[in-house]
């Protein structure tokens, strides 16, 4: 990573070195609207070169025990933690993911066996490494799905890496066995068609509509800040939709407005689209309590350039009733955000595989 007078210069690692991409994009800070850093745009090219260092790597990396990786992947939790602050500057805080609870959960996943007694046998399955891992994060928490993807589930499984190269070009290489991909179903439609002709392994965690229902004996300011506001809304886990017991409605409503008002947002793109979801929202007779088209946005000189709209808090939004039955593939009750690794987040409609 080199440093401009202006901004950063990022370079890929492909093969324990740094090496600068003939090709750049500019990444904005949506506070100011101005350029914050140029990152790779990895062609063809890139991405041969690093999986062919991932597959040299595949043998050796893959061979070593559980507790000779996780040795490696806590030395590397060390190194991010001693850098923290570096970290919480280019991006944020809570995007800095407890590294090391990678390489101590490794040391404990399960098998799976059964006995067939009539026949004195008995059957059991072992994980073994697959190869070289694809692995294909969005935009909204860089550090955390990228440490969450790489920890876990690739190489501290005795899997090698290549991480935010060319997407569909890293999708349909044949040196490529297994896909992890977060993003919208959209995209996962095209990369599933793109990985079919290989019959590759895929991991996908897809949109969600995130509905919380809510209870009178609920801690209101707990569901009020964790819900909707957490890492500004920009995460899926976000809660989308929320049905409130009727009784504790109008105190709800007061306080999630009070709450919102307060709240610091910060693409172009995304401004445009909130605000469209905001108009056919009146447009279908849904009444707005604050921000859009309520407050007004009053920002200092440094930040006239920024995409910022107020919190927006909309109800009377036509939606058809609950169903009897939650048609849902992971719920929480009285808790939220509780994580197991051996829990899917897929499999209900759309919103994934694996």
């Amino acid at each position: 990573m080199s440093k401009d007078i202006k901004y950063l210069v990022l370079e890929n690692y492909i093969g324990g070195n740094f090496v600068p991409c003939s090709k750049l994009i500019n990444s904005f800070n949506p506070s100011t609207g101005e350029v914050y850093c140029k990152v790779p745009d990895s062609g063809p090219e890139e991405l041969d070169a690093a999986v062919r260092a991932a597959k040299e790597a595949f043998p050796d990396w893959s061979a070593k025990s559980p507790a000779e990786r996780s040795k490696v992947l806590n030395k590397l939790a060390d190194l991010i933690e001693a850098r923290l602050e570096e970290f919480a500057l280019a991006e944020s805080k809570d995007q800095a993911d407890n590294f090391c609870f990678f390489p101590s959960s490794v040391l404990h996943h399960t098998n799976d066996s059964s006995q067939l007694d009539l026949m004195s046998c008995l059957n059991y399955t072992v994980r073994c490494p697959v190869g070289v891992a694809g692995l294909i994060s969005p935009w909204n928490l860089p550090l955390y799905l990228l440490t969450w993807k790489i920890g876990r589930p690739a190489v501290a499984t005795g899997n090698t890496a290549v991480a935010k190269p060319c997407e569909m070009t890293l999708v349909s290489h044949p040196d490529v066995p297994l896909i992890s991909f977060t993003g919208s179903t959209a995209t996962a439609r095209l990369i599933t068609e793109r990985s079919a002709t290989y019959c590759k392994k895929l991991s996908m965690e897809l949109g969600g509509k995130n509905p919380a229902i809510i209870f009178a004996d609920a801690d209101m300011e707990q569901c009020i800040n964790l819900f909707s506001l957490l890492s500004q809304g920009e995460i899926c886990l976000c809660t989308r939709r929320i049905f409130i017991e009727r009784g504790i409605y109008p105190e709800f409503l007061a306080r999630f407005v009070e709450t919102a008002r307060r709240w610091k947002t910060g693409v172009k793109e995304h401004l445009q689209k909130v605000k469209g979801y905001v108009a056919l929202a009146l447009t279908e007779g849904a009444q707005v309590h604050c921000g859009e088209g309520v407050d007004k946005v009053t920002l200092p000189q440094q930040n006239a350039g920024g995409y910022f709209m107020f919190p927006t808090i909309i109800s009377r939004v036509k939606t058809p009733l609950v169903a009897r039955k939650l048609q849902a593939g992971l719920m929480w009750t009285n808790c939220w955000l509780v994580r197991d690794f051996n829990l899917l987040f897929g499999v209900m409609k759309n919103s994934g595989i694996g």
